[in-house]
């Protein structure tokens, strides 16, 4: 296991499994971004895909839902490490389409090139018998 795969495991095991003001399971459920009641659920689903999108008004509502401000914290730190770790897992398509697009822009080429071959057989072809007009 390389270096960075353990220190990011340690890193989730520490965030998880540490010491906290949120519950475990609530650092689980920001982490895999399921099981949260509202307004967490959306607050949390913003820090996780959108973190722009995170506005005064939604750390109102879930301090407003009975959570501390350490709590929400806690629990918004997996929520984007979860997110992290997804798209580095699964989020990855280039394996596939970039064999794909390897094949596709091959294909690409070889008509191109055949398009190119044909015009120059017809230009020589023309050539050729423009020159043989000229000598008769």
């Amino acid at each position: 296991m390389s270096d960075i795969r353990r220190a990011h495991k340690a890193l989730v095991t520490r965030i998880l499994e540490g010491d906290g003001t949120a519950s475990r399971a609530q650092r689980r459920g920001a982490f895999d971004n399921a099981g949260l009641a509202e307004p967490m659920r959306t607050l949390i689903s913003k820090v996780a895909r959108h973190a722009c999108t995170v506005t005064d008004e939604g750390i109102a509502a879930a301090r407003a839902s009975g959570l501390s401000e350490d709590q929400i914290f806690e629990m918004a730190v997996p929520a984007a490490v979860g997110f992290r770790f997804y798209v580095s897992k699964f989020g990855d398509y280039s394996a596939t389409y970039g064999s794909l697009a390897a094949i596709i822009i091959q294909m690409l080429w070889m008509y191109l090139a055949g398009i190119a071959l044909l015009v120059g057989c017809e230009m020589n072809t023309i050539l050729h018998r423009h020159k043989s007009r000229q000598f008769e």
